[in-house]
């Protein structure tokens, strides 16, 4: 069964919002307001963030790229 998509942030502190934005470099979903946040940190302001039409168009190959980061994540 195919997952449903939600920010990676909003699920941490359990709650469900839909993503419109991918960060690249965090290979993480973000909401319009995490995508918002995420711009505001200044650790995090070069990070590549997919806007919704990017993120639509990309869905596959960011499916994949999460999956082959799994394979490798050493937490």
């Amino acid at each position: 069964m195919a997952q449903a998509l939600k920010c990676g942030p909003c699920s941490f502190v359990e709650e469900e919002v839909d993503p419109k934005h991918f960060c690249v470099d965090c290979l993480e979903y973000l909401c319009t307001g995490c995508a918002r946040d995420h711009k505001k940190h200044k650790t995090l302001r070069g990070h590549r963030i997919l806007n919704e039409t990017d993120l639509s168009a990309r869905h596959n190959l960011i499916r994949r790229i999460k999956l082959i980061a799994t394979l490798f994540d050493t937490r």
